[in-house]
C-alpha cells in the first residue's frame, strides 16, 4: 500500500516536470488563428464553428489579427488593473457590453472569477444564450492572455442555459450542449499542454455533473424529440468509456441513469417502458459488480441499508430510478403497461423504500388503463379489465394508508426503522441546480407515504374514466369517505375542487346507465357551494369545469325529455355568475357545444301545427321552451358573443349545430335548407371545415344538388377523402391531425365502418 502511494506521488511530480518542459518549448502552440492560413481539421475550436456565428457582427479588442494571441504577454499584478463597476439598474445587454469591451489582459482577477460568471449566469436565466456565449468566448481569450483558467462551473452554467430551452428548441439545444462538452474537452487539453491550473489544481475537465447536466437537458428534450432518449443512452456509455480509458471523473452515478430513464419516460412510445426498464436492469448489474469490488478493496460488505456509512458511494438503484421506470411504463400507453409498472413497484418494495410519488405514479398507470375504450382494437381493454384497473388503483391507495399508519406507530413508539432513516436518495432525486430551479416539481408529495389529495384524485379519476356501471357509485363512495374523514379530523386529507369535479364527470359518463345521474351530479355541486359558503372547505367553490361537466351530464342522459332545457338552464346560470364578475367562472366553448349536443341526442321534437295547419319547429306545447329555439339561441350567442367572453364557434360546434338542425327539422322544409347553408357558410368563413363538419353536412343536406352546390363540386359530393381537397381557406384554422382531416380514408372511424360493411357483404355473397 505504501509503495502504491509513493508511485502515485512520483507520478504527479513527473507530470508537473513534463508540463514545465512543454511550456518552455511552445507556450501557446496549441491555439489556431481564426482567419488566414490553413488549420488542422482535427483541432478546430468548437466555439469558432461556423454554425454558431458568435463573433459575426461583434468586434472584440485584439492585439493581433488572430482570435487568440500567439505571443507571450507580460503579466501585471492584479492591483495594476482596475475593477469594473456595474450599476444594478444597468440593463443586462449594456452590462455585458461593458465587460466585453475590457481590453485583453486588463481584466481584474476578481472580475474574471466573479463578475463574468455571474453575468453569464444572469444571461442564461434570462434566455440570452448568445450573450452568454460571447462572455464565455471573452473569458477564453483572457485565459490565453493572462493564464487564468476558466472554471468548469462556467461551462456547466452555459450547458444549463441550453437545457433550459430544450422544450422550445430540442434539436438545437441537444446539439449545443454536446458542442459545449466538446469545447470543455478541447480547453482541458489546452490547459494540460500549457500546465494551467486553478488554485485547487483543477482544470475545466468534464465531470459527472457536467454530463448529468447534458443528460437532464436531453430528458427534457425527449418530450418533443424522441431521438434525444437514444442520444442520452449513448452519452451514458460515453461517460463509462471516458472514465475507463482517460481516468476522468465521469463515472455515471445514480442521477445519470435516472435521467436516461426519465428521457425514455418522456418519449411515450409503445416500447419506451421496456427501454427504461433495460436501463434500470443495467443499473442493477453495475450495482452488483461495484458491491463485489467494494468488498474486495475495503474488506467489508457494502451497507445498502445505510449507504451514508460506506467509505465510497456506488451506483445503487434508488427510489428516483424506480419511480422514473414506473412513470415510463405508465406513459407508454401499451396494454400491459400497468402490470409492468406494478411489477416494478413490487420489486421496489423489496429493494428500497417506495414513497408517495412512486405509488401515485403506479396508480396513474392504472388510470391510463381504466380510461381505454372497450374492445380489443389498438391496445384497448374490455369493461371488466377497466374495472379491475380502477379496483387495483384503490387497493394501492389503501396500501399507502396502511404503510403510513405503520410508520406513524413506529415513530410514536420511538423505535428505529430502516424505512424512515435514509432520505438522502430522495434528496439526490429532488436536488436541482440552484441557479435554474424552474423545472416542474411536485411540491405536494415527498418522502412520506401518507396519501395526498393528488393520490386520492388519481383513484377518483381511475373510477371516473373506467366508464363502467360501478364507476360513479364507487367514485362517489370514495369521495364521501374522504369528506367525512376531513370534517372529523383536521389533519386528514381534504378533498378539493378537482375531487368533486372528477366525481361529477363520472356521473356525466354514468348518465347512460342511470336516468337520475344528472340530479346526483347537481347535488354534488350544491354541496360544494354549501361547504364553501359555510367555511368548512374553502377550496371547493365550483368553477367552469364544474358547470361544463354538469351540462355534459344532462347532454348524455337518456330517457330525459327535458335534457336540453336543463342544460340551457345551467349555461344561463354560468353566464349570470360570469356577468356578476365571480372568480373562476367563465363560459367556454365546451359549455355551448354540450348544449348543442344535448339537442343532437334528444328525440325529434313532436312538431305542432301553426295557424295555417303547417308543422312548426318553433312551436311547443307551452309547458317548456322549444328545443329548436334553444338550439338557435345557443348558436346565435356563440356567434355574436354578447357577453364579451371572447368565444367563437369551432369545428365541433359547427358539426353539432348541423346535427341538431338535422334532428329537429323536416327534410323537405325551407328551414332545413336555409340553416344548413347558413351554418356551413359560417364554418367556411371561420376556416373550421373539418371531417366532422363534412359528415354532419352529408346527413343534414336534404338533397344532393344542395350538397354539390355547397362543396362546389359534383365529384367531391360523391367521394371526399380529405378536407385538403376543398379550398384551403376553408380549413385554415384547423389542426393537422388526421382525425380532423380524413373524411372517408383508412384513418377515420367512418372509413373503418364502411370497410367493415363491405367485408360483411363479401362474406354474405
Amino acid at each position: 500500500k505504501r509503495g502504491k502511494e509513493f508511485s502515485l506521488t512520483m507520478r504527479r511530480i513527473l507530470i508537473r516536470q513534463l508540463r514545465r518542459y512543454q511550456n518552455q518549448r511552445s507556450l501557446l502552440s496549441y491555439v489556431y488563428p481564426l482567419s488566414g492560413g490553413a488549420r488542422s481539421s482535427s483541432a478546430r475550436h468548437p466555439l469558432t464553428e461556423p454554425r454558431h456565428g458568435i463573433i459575426q457582427g461583434f468586434s472584440l479588442p485584439h492585439r493581433q489579427t488572430g482570435l487568440f494571441s500567439t505571443t507571450v504577454v507580460e503579466h501585471y499584478p492584479d492591483n495594476f488593473h482596475e475593477r469594473v463597476e456595474l450599476d444594478s439598474s444597468l440593463p443586462l445587454s449594456m452590462a455585458v457590453k461593458r465587460l466585453l469591451n475590457i481590453p485583453l489582459g486588463q481584466v481584474h482577477r476578481l472580475d474574471f472569477f466573479n463578475k463574468f460568471p455571474n453575468m453569464l449566469r444572469a444571461c442564461c436565466k434570462a434566455g440570452n444564450i448568445h450573450e452568454a456565449q460571447l462572455l464565455l468566448e471573452r473569458m477564453l481569450q483572457e485565459k490565453r492572455e493572462s493564464g487564468r483558467i476558466v472554471p468548469a462551473k462556467v461551462f456547466e452554467t452555459l450547458i444549463f442555459g441550453h437545457a433550459k430551452i430544450a422544450k422550445k428548441e430540442p434539436k438545437k439545444a441537444v446539439q449545443d450542449m454536446m458542442d459545449m462538452v466538446r469545447l470543455m474537452e478541447y480547453e482541458h487539453e489546452y490547459d494540460f499542454q500549457h500546465a494551467l491550473e486553478d488554485d485547487e489544481g483543477k482544470s475545466c475537465q468534464p465531470t459527472t455533473e457536467t454530463y448529468n447536466t447534458v443528460l437532464r437537458g436531453m430528458a427534457e428534450a425527449a418530450t418533443y424529440l424522441p431521438a434525444a432518449a437514444r442520444d442520452a443512452q449513448r452519452l451514458l456509455k460515453t461517460m463509462e468509456t471516458v472514465h475507463r480509458e482517460k481516468m476522468w471523473h465521469t463515472k455515471p452515478n445514480n442521477r445519470s441513469y435516472t435521467y436516461v430513464i426519465e428521457a425514455y419516460g418522456n418519449v411515450q412510445s409503445k416500447d419506451s417502458g421496456d427501454l427504461a426498464e433495460a436501463v434500470l436492469n443495467r443499473m442493477k448489474q453495475i450495482h452488483k459488480l461495484e458491491m463485489n469490488a467494494y468488498e474486495s478493496v475495503h474488506g467489508e460488505a457494502f451497507d445498502s441499508v445505510n449507504p451514508e456509512n460506506n467509505k465510497v458511494q456506488i451506483v445503487t438503484p434508488d427510489t428516483a430510478a424506480y419511480t422514473a421506470t414506473i412513470r415510463a411504463h405508465a406513459n407508454c400507453g401499451s396494454k400491459d403497461a400497468a402490470k409492468k409498472a406494478y411489477a416494478v413497484l413490487t420489486e421496489m418494495h423489496e429493494m428500497v423504500r417506495p414513497d408517495a410519488i412512486a405509488i401515485t405514479t403506479c396508480i396513474n398507470s392504472f388510470v391510463n388503463v381504466a380510461s381505454m375504450s372497450s374492445g380489443r382494437i389498438g391496445g384497448r381493454v374490455l369493461a371488466h379489465e377497466r374495472e379491475e384497473a380502477a379496483e387495483t388503483a384503490e387497493n394501492l391507495l389503501q396500501l399507502m394508508k396502511d404503510r403510513a399508519k405503520d410508520e406513524a406507530n413506529i415513530l410514536a413508539s420511538g423505535e428505529n426503522s430502516s424505512i424512515i432513516e435514509d432520505e438522502a436518495e430522495f434528496d439526490e432525486y429532488e436536488k436541482l441546480n440552484e441557479e435554474f430551479a424552474d423545472f416542474e416539481d411536485d411540491k405536494e408529495m415527498g418522502t412520506s407515504l401518507q396519501p395526498t389529495v393528488i393520490t386520492y384524485n388519481s383513484c377518483l379519476n381511475a373510477w371516473a374514466k373506467s366508464d363502467t356501471r360501478q364507476a360513479a357509485p364507487r367514485a362517489h363512495a370514495l369521495l364521501q369517505r374522504m369528506l367525512e374523514a376531513s370534517l372529523n379530523d383536521p389533519t386528514a386529507v381534504k378533498p378539493n375542487r378537482t375531487s368533486f369535479n372528477t366525481v361529477i364527470n363520472a356521473y356525466a359518463r354514468f348518465s347512460r346507465y342511470d336516468a337520475n345521474a344528472p340530479e346526483k351530479a347537481e347535488e354534488l355541486m350544491n354541496l360544494m357551494y354549501d361547504l364553501y359558503y359555510s367555511g368548512r372547505l374553502e377550496t371547493v367553490k365550483p368553477d367552469t369545469v364544474t358547470y361544463t361537466s354538469l351540462i355534459n351530464a344532462w347532454a348524455r342522459s337518456v330517457d330525459r325529455p327535458d335534457k336540453v332545457q336543463n342544460a340551457r338552464r345551467l349555461l344561463d346560470g354560468l353566464l349570470a355568475k360570469f356577468d356578476a364578475d365571480e372568480e373562476d367562472v367563465k363560459p367556454n366553448i365546451m359549455a355551448y357545444t354540450s348544449v348543442l349536443n344535448a339537442a343532437v341526442h334528444s328525440p325529434p321534437s313532436s312538431l305542432m301545427t301553426d295557424a295555417n295547419g303547417e308543422e312548426d319547429p318553433f312551436t311547443s306545447d307551452g309547458s317548456t321552451e322549444s328545443v329548436y329555439s334553444i338550439v338557435l339561441q345557443t348558436y346565435d350567442e356563440l356567434k355574436k358573443d354578447p357577453y364579451n367572453i371572447g368565444l367563437s364557434p369551432d369545428h365541433f360546434a359547427f358539426a353539432a349545430m348541423l346535427q341538431a338542425v338535422c334532428q329537429h327539422t323536416i327534410d323537405s322544409s325551407a328551414e332545413r335548407r336555409q340553416m344548413v347553408e347558413l351554418v356551413f357558410d359560417d364554418a367556411c368563413a371561420a376556416g373550421e371545415v373539418s371531417a366532422f363538419v363534412i359528415r354532419a353536412l352529408r346527413e343534414a343536406c336534404p338533397s344532393v344538388d344542395l350538397l354539390e352546390r355547397l362543396l362546389r363540386s359534383q365529384k367531391l359530393a360523391k367521394e371526399l377523402r380529405d378536407v385538403s381537397q376543398l379550398p384551403q381557406d376553408w380549413s385554415r384554422n384547423l389542426s393537422y391531425s388526421p382525425r380532423f382531416r380524413i373524411v372517408d380514408g383508412k384513418g377515420s372511424r367512418h372509413g373503418r365502418q364502411k370497410r367493415k360493411e363491405k367485408k360483411g357483404r363479401y362474406f354474405e355473397s
